[in-house]
């Protein structure tokens, strides 16, 4: 068995299996397309190599390298790297787990902070310019830290929970989410409430009513935090 370096230089699908094809050349020659072996589970279609001259910012220069192994006609891939995802992946720090696809899609795994043990998670769905610049995304994160999911539009709308609640911060003002049962509750009690005001309207002669029962104030989940 030899193992040599190679590059994958564009990769397809066969039509019956789905299965990845890829064209692979090496120091030694080009093979033709051969089944892209990789992850149970995991499946990937890489970008293809993109030369000095074709190279943009949406499609940057570079190419998806391997470590091959020639087993008889046979050319299995035993481990893979594209730099083009390093760029895209931006700072990493020690514990990082980082999936990530050639057009910024993200799932980012990190320890937790400020003492609190497990990790976050983060799902980004980013939007490119004609340069390739990242010009908005789409952000879940879920962070034991602050002991909050929280689901980020791209255009500035935000909606956090949290153990007690959930919150939607948009145009620069925060508004709680109300919960059905407790509405419906509470209308309940409102409606209660003007029964019994009507009930003393009828039968109290003097028009200056003092009602028995004041409308009930709505409970603390249907407050704006």
């Amino acid at each position: 068995m030899a193992i040599s370096f190679a590059r994958i230089l564009r990769a397809g699908v066969e039509t019956a299996t789905n299965a990845i094809m890829a064209r692979v050349i090496g120091t030694e020659d080009e093979t033709g397309d051969d089944p892209l072996f990789g992850p149970i589970g995991l499946l990937t279609r890489p970008h293809k190599l993109v030369d000095d001259k074709s190279g943009t910012g949406l499609r940057p220069t570079g190419y998806v390298e391997a470590a091959i192994a020639r087993i008889g006609d046979r050319v299995l891939g035993l481990a893979f790297r594209d730099l083009r995802l390093n760029a895209r992946a931006g700072a990493l720090v020690e514990g990082d787990v980082v999936l990530i696809q050639w057009s910024g899609a993200t799932i980012r795994l990190r320890d937790a902070t400020g003492g609190t043990n497990g990790a976050s998670v983060t799902i980004e769905a980013p939007t490119l310019n004609g340069s390739g610049v990242v010009t908005k995304m789409h952000t879940i994160t879920m962070d034991p830290t602050t002991n909050k999911v929280t689901v980020l539009h791209a255009d500035g709308v935000r909606v956090e929970i949290d153990n007690t609640k959930c919150t939607v911060h948009a145009g620069g003002a925060s508004h709680q989410v109300v919960l059905w049962d407790d509405l419906n509750a509470w209308v309940s009690e409102v409606n209660a409430a003007f029964g019994t005001i009507a009930g003393a309207a009828g039968l109290n002669p003097n028009p200056s009513i003092t009602a028995p029962t004041s409308v009930p104030k709505a409970a603390a989940k249907l407050y704006a935090e």
